[in-house]
This record gives structure tokens, sequence and C-alpha cells, in this order.
């Protein structure tokens, strides 16, 4: 047992061992906290002190740069001023050559575009002389062309004169039928429509049979002898007409007819106030064909799906067709069968009334057995003989008779 004495009050306090050796554990560890604490404060002192050495070196150090710094930065001002009067004064120098170098530079360039103005000016003149003589040739060929064609056409007048336009045509078109036109049909056109029918009618398909093009054809030729002269608008109405009814998409008349007409002889004529409506010349058939043909290739595509949808149209009309004669069938089946049901369910009910009534005699019948039977139980001899009082005597006398 270990005892302590407070030095306050001088009570002494006995203590076990475990409370001793805890009691000295703290005051050593508070002794040893106030130890580290007053060893880290001389210590801060000491580096306090120290650091505000540093501080003054540094101080000094600074105000001995900065004189250091200030010294040299009016230098160097100085020699930047002189630097400066030094460039001013060049730049000066440099602007007055170069404005004398800019004025010979701006005369040199002006005699160098005079030079040239004058070179292009006659090089255009030269090549207008050049072009000029290149027109009159070409003028002087297309003169000549002119002739030339005239002539081919008045040979060609004779000629057509002499054979058939329209077996010319035809010949024209069986030279190319095997290899340009394979799948072409170019035929004379036999079936009259409303009174009338074109010379030849001209159809060409695809390979897989989508036909694409379709053209009627009329053949007008007239020789130069001839006292009637017929235009060629004259035949307009009746190729239009014949268009519609063999429902061809283009309409083209061959004519030589009008032959002095610059109009007709430029080339392939459209005829701006019918629809789909051409005149050519004889020498201008394959070509007609050859344009028509090709501007209605593009739309193959179109009037492939055209001609599908076509086909689903009558398809789809075909199914209707079908579905509305199922569903009138259908409907009438309904009716007929609606009309034997309710003729059946009115004998049903018919049938039904009949039971019931049945039913309701034969209850009755039943109620009136039952009253029958109650009035049977009920009934007595003395019930019998009651208002027979004669009869009552006789039967109490046969009665009396019998129990002796």
């Amino acid at each position: 047992m270990n005892q302590i004495k407070c030095p306050n009050c001088g009570t002494i306090i006995d203590l076990d061992e475990n409370a001793y050796n805890a009691i000295v554990t703290q005051i050593r560890n508070a002794e040893f906290e106030r130890s580290v604490e007053k060893r880290a404060q001389e210590k801060l002192q000491v580096a306090a002190k120290e650091h505000e050495m540093q501080i003054q070196k540094l101080q000094a150090d600074n105000a001995q740069a900065v004189s250091d710094t200030a010294r040299t930065a009016i230098e160097e001002q100085a020699a930047l001023q002189r630097q400066i009067d030094e460039l001013t004064t060049k730049l000066q120098q440099a602007e007055k050559i170069a404005e004398l170098e800019k004025e010979k530079a701006v005369g040199e360039v002006r005699g160098e575009l005079e030079q040239t103005r004058l070179q292009e000016t006659a090089a255009l003149k030269e090549q207008m002389r050049e072009q000029e003589n290149a027109y009159a040739q070409k003028l002087a060929e297309k003169e000549r062309e002119v002739e030339f064609y005239k002539d081919y056409k008045s040979k060609l007048s004779t000629k057509m004169l002499g054979e058939s336009l329209e077996q010319y045509c035809l010949n024209e078109f069986n030279k190319l039928r095997t290899t340009a036109f394979r799948n072409a049909y170019f035929e004379k056109d036999n079936d009259v429509v409303d009174g009338t029918k074109a010379d030849f009618l001209y159809v060409d398909r695809t390979d897989d049979g989508v036909e694409y093009i379709s053209i009627i054809f009329e053949m007008k030729n007239e020789g130069g002898e001839t006292k009637t002269k017929h235009k060629n608008e004259d035949f307009f109405a009746k190729l239009d007409k014949d268009r519609r009814n063999k429902h061809a998409e283009y309409a083209v008349l061959v004519s030589t007819l009008e032959a002095d007409s610059d109009y007709y002889n430029a080339g392939i004529v459209e005829v701006y106030n019918y629809e789909k409506m051409y005149v050519v010349r004889p020498q201008c058939f394959i070509s007609v064909i050859s344009l028509l043909r090709n501007a209605a290739q593009a739309n193959v595509a179109q009037k492939r799906e055209l001609i599908q949808l076509q086909r689903q149209n009558v398809d789809v009309t075909a199914l209707e067709t079908q579905l509305m004669a199922f569903k009138k069938d259908f409907s009438n089946n309904c009716r007929i069968a609606n009309d034997h049901f309710t003729k059946a369910i009115d004998n049903i009910d018919k049938a039904i009334k009949d039971m019931l009534d049945f039913k309701e005699s034969l209850l009755k019948s039943q109620r009136q057995y039952n009253i029958a039977d109650r009035k049977v139980e009920d009934i007595t001899m003395r019930k019998l003989l009651k208002d027979s009082p004669t009869l009552y005597e006789e039967y109490k006398e046969s009665k009396k008779k019998k129990d002796d």
C-alpha cells in the first residue's frame, strides 16, 4: 500500500499499487510534455532569430541589387534612346530613298503597261482578222452545204416520186431493225378505228417485254407538178385523232409537203398546238425515232413500276370483286339462315305455348282429381242418407243385424 500526501490540505491518501503507478505515469507524462513544449519553444525562438537575421540580410542585399538595377536601367535607357535616334535618322533616309525608287518604279511600270497595251491591241486586231476570215470560210461552207442539201432534197424528192414514201421509210427502218431495233415493232397499220387509221405503227419494248414507247406515222408525199398543193397542217387533226384512237404516245408526220418552207426544212419540227406531234422530212425519219426512243428509255423504270402497280390494281380489283361476291353470298346465306332460325324459334315458342297450355290443363285435371279424391274420402253413409230418413232407418237396422 502506498501513501500520497496532499500538498494543500495535508491529507494522506492510501493507494494500491496500480493506482499509484497510474498517477506516477501521468506525472511523468505531464513533465515530459512540458519538457517537450519548452524545448520546442526554445527551438522556435532560435529559428525566429535566424529567420529575422536572414530577412535583414536579404533586405540589405535587395537594397544593393535595386541600386545596381536602377543604375543599369538608366544606362540601358540612355543606350536605347541613342539607338532610337539612330534608327529614326536611318528611317528618314530610307523613306527618301524609297520615294525616289517608287517614282522610278512607277515610271517603269507605266512604260511597261503602255508597251503591253500596244502589243495586246495589235494581237487583238490580228485575232479579229483571223476570226473574220474563219467566219467567212464557215459561211462559205454553210452556203455550199445549203446548196448541197437543196440539191439532195430535189434529188430525193424525185426519187420518192419514183417509189412510195411509205416503202422508203420501211426500207430505211429494216436496214437497222436487227441491230438498233431488235425489240421494236414497225408495220403497216391495218386496224381501222372510228373510220380512220394511220400509215405505220411503231412500238418498242425492253428485253423483258416492257413497252416504253409507241409512235404512229403518217407519210405524205407530193410532186412539184401537183396542181392542188396541200399543207402539213391539213393533216394534223387526223393524225392527232389516230394517235388517241390507237393510244400511242407520239405522232409523227413524215412529209415532203411545203418543200420550200425553211421552217419544215430545218429538221425535226414540234407541232406546238398538238400534244406530242412532230413533222420531219424523210431524211430525218430514223433520227426522230432514235431521238424519241432515247428520251423514253430514261422512263423505263417508271413504266415498269406503273405496269406493276396496274397489275397490283387488277389483282386488288379482282380480290375486291371476289370479296364483294363472297360478302353478298354470305349475307344472303345469313339472311336465309336467319329466316329459318326465326321460323324455328317461332315454332319452338308455339310448341312451348302448347306445352304450357297442355301443362295447365293437366294441372287443372290434377286439381279436379284431388278435389274428387277428397270428396270420396269424406263421404259416409250417414252423410249420404241424412236427407233420406227412411233409408237411413233401414241402414241402421241392416247394420245392427250385421253387427248381431
